[in-house]
């Protein structure tokens, strides 16, 4: 039996995917044991709480199992699993979606400054002093710009905002470099009509 299990961790991960398409179902699960950790990792990336990378992790697996046909043996195995992975943790969030910002200038303002709690001191006091001032400047923004200086203003990393939006990374890091743009150049304006 152990020289069984030996032999399996000496294949290579083509080899086992061959092996569980040709209905070796250990290979399969010497596969996932192998490379459980890197998907566990992405889960915590994109998504929070233990039940929620639980449960990418299971859906990871199950697409694993399923689809592993889809996968081309000769091509990298590792970069299939991990894309499996960050699609099946993404689902979750969305699936677990909570809207983070309340509606209203003052709902949004109330929640932010309560959010400051979570937020290490040094971030939660410029919140306060600055974001104070550039609260009615943030407000100008359109939806989509506003709503991810909301939640990078409160700690909030890109991926974990890419998740909550279902946008890429990319989209909310060229969000995020709009709205900076816009709120110097109101903050400029403020400033000189002497508003802020």
């Amino acid at each position: 039996m152990l020289a069984a299990v030996k032999r399996y961790q000496q294949l290579s991960d083509d080899d086992l995917v061959c092996r569980y398409i040709g209905g070796d179902g250990r290979a399969a699960e010497v596969l996932w044991q192998r490379h459980e950790r890197l998907c566990r990792g992405i889960a915590r990336k994109v998504v929070r709480g233990h039940d929620n990378v639980e449960e990418a992790l299971a859906q990871a697996r199950l697409t694993v199992l399923e689809e592993v046909g889809g996968y081309r043996p000769g091509t990298r195995y590792i970069a299939w699993l991990r894309q499996v992975a960050w699609t099946n943790a993404l689902d979750v969030a969305r699936a677990n979606r909570r809207c983070p910002l309340p509606g209203s200038t003052d709902e949004r303002w109330s929640w932010l400054v309560d959010q400051a709690a979570e937020v290490p001191e040094e971030i939660a006091s410029g919140l306060h002093e600055r974001g104070g001032r550039l609260r009615p400047l943030i407000d100008q923004l359109i939806p989509r710009l506003r709503d991810v200086v909301w939640m990078r203003a409160v700690g909030a990393s890109i991926d974990t905002i890419a998740a909550v939006l279902g946008v890429p990374m990319g989209t909310v890091k060229s969000r995020l470099g709009a709205a900076r743009m816009q709120l110097r150049e109101l903050e400029r304006d403020a400033q000189s009509a002497g508003e802020v």
